[in-house]
């Protein structure tokens, strides 16, 4: 099965831009927002021509494509889906005009479907969906954040809960410069998570490419 990896956090702490050293190549980016990538030279890294790259947030076409990946396509070796908060924020306007609770339901079964699919891919693939955050007040009183959904059935079935590893964005401004990182570890007040010895420290470079053969020499390893 494949490998799902969440890539969480707020705008603007670089999700997007983690993905600027991985191999076109091997990559295919579904561009759910259709807004420009945050690193030089992209649009000549991802495009049509390539056949790496579509802009679109319809989750059959997400789906059909995944498909022809799976097994067609076996250079491919890494897919980016970003984020999934567009896909289900279309979803939801695109039916706006149905009442009812089965709106939701469709919404929520769609997500909760396209996630098990990318568990059923072929082995060597790792899928990335990136998506947003949200701030939430727990049991204990205290504030958390866990990925943004909409409608609370998609977190009523825990969607992270599908996922070995969820990675959260984050930012540190200093005077000259700014540090992106990602956390690997629950800090207490979000969902990050993975398996003890898969990557070096709670805190590590946002470099999608990085993560990826951290993950794979987990993953397949001796």
């Amino acid at each position: 099965m494949a490998t799902l990896v969440q890539i969480l956090g707020e705008p603007g702490t670089g999700k997007t831009y983690s993905m600027r050293n991985l191999a076109p190549k091997t990559t295919f980016y579904f561009n759910s927002d259709k807004k420009n990538m945050p690193f030089r030279g992209w649009k000549s890294k991802y495009c049509k021509e390539n056949k790496n790259y579509i802009a679109t947030s319809d989750i059959a076409m997400i789906g059909s494509i995944l498909n022809k990946i799976d097994k067609e396509q076996n250079h491919i070796k890494v897919v980016v889906i970003d984020t999934l908060n567009s896909i289900m924020s279309d979803k939801e306007m695109a039916e706006r005009k149905k009442k009812g609770f089965d709106k939701w339901m469709d919404l929520a079964g769609d997500v909760y479907d396209l996630y098990r699919y990318i568990a059923s891919l072929r082995e060597d693939l790792t899928v990335y969906c990136v998506a947003h955050t949200e701030d939430y007040v727990g049991k204990d009183g205290m504030g958390r954040q866990r990925l943004k959904t909409n409608g609370a059935k998609l977190t009523k079935l825990n969607l992270e809960g599908l996922t070995t590893y969820t990675l959260y964005s984050a930012m540190t401004k200093g005077v000259e410069s700014t540090e992106y990182t990602f956390e690997t570890q629950n800090n207490g007040y979000n969902t990050a998570r993975s398996p003890e010895g898969v990557f070096e420290g709670f805190a590590i470079e946002n470099d999608l490419e990085k993560v990826t053969k951290a993950i794979i020499d987990y993953e397949f390893g001796e």
